[in-house]
């Protein structure tokens, strides 16, 4: 991991700025790159994918940060190593956010890519909270996104059926995509998460991530392959349609025709 305190300041072009946090912190559009970097610190730092971020180590501070580019995920290390992932951090997500109150937080940050990320520093947000209404609102709606996305994940545990649960984990990441217009193509979106991934964050084995996607293919509902989650039937994949996914190896793919990816 590297920390670029001399990269030339890249918040100006962000494509996500307008949709996340940084857009009440320092602005949507400002006049110039040099002006607006006067008002937050800010240090970026890179990691190489495959990369551990910790709190308050490896050179760095506490934080809080934000994802510029890449993709990462939280997650919590078990003392028998098994890993669960929290939640998944797309371009535009904070982390460390219980940095601002001082808190150290029970997980690590995990890059899934290349990733670049920038620290803010907490002393500035603090006082443009305190002076900025607006600021300390975008802040409170941040935490409630994240309170949100927890209690879906959590409720997502209790799906017996492994490709539901697949498919409504694809689904809150695309909407969060959605949301900032992080998109390859019509109905195309990056998802460079492994099956291994996938299944730390929905309790399941990889066994059954294979074969949910197989299934989830097999009846034109989303294509997930290479890095890239095609939507092929957009009213299943919401949910909307009146056939409900289908997840029984009869009904949705003959089981010889099951293999691993």
């Amino acid at each position: 991991m590297e920390i670029e305190r001399q990269l030339a300041w890249p918040c100006h072009g962000c494509a996500v700025r307008a949709t996340n946090f940084c857009s009440a912190l320092i602005g949507r559009a400002p006049a110039s790159p040099s002006a607006a970097k006067d008002q937050i610190s800010q240090v970026f730092f890179t990691a190489d994918r495959n990369e551990i971020v910790r709190h308050g180590t490896h050179g760095m501070s506490s934080g809080p940060y934000v994802l510029c580019k890449g993709w990462a995920f939280r997650f919590h290390r078990f003392q028998d190593g098994r890993r669960q992932i929290l939640s998944v951090l797309i371009p535009g997500d904070m982390f460390f956010t219980s940095a601002l109150g001082n808190l150290q937080p029970d997980y690590a940050v995990y890059s899934a890519t290349d990733i670049q990320f920038c620290e803010l520093d907490r002393d500035d947000i603090r006082r443009e909270i305190a002076d900025k209404p607006s600021t300390g609102g975008a802040f409170g709606q941040l935490c409630v996104q994240d309170g949100d996305e927890t209690i879906a994940a959590t409720v997502n545990f209790s799906e017996s059926n492994f490709t539901k649960r697949v498919a409504n984990f694809a689904r809150g990441i695309v909407n969060r995509l959605a949301a900032r217009n992080i998109k390859l193509a019509a109905d195309v979106y990056p998802f460079p998460l492994t099956h291994a991934d996938i299944a730390d964050a929905t309790g399941l084995d990889e066994i059954e991530i294979n074969r949910a996607i197989q299934f989830l293919r097999a009846d034109h509902i989303i294509d997930l392959l290479n890095g890239e989650l095609t939507i092929l039937n957009p009213e299943k994949f919401e949910g909307r349609a009146s056939t409900p996914i289908r997840h029984d190896i009869t009904t949705a793919i003959s089981h010889s025709e099951i293999r691993l990816l």
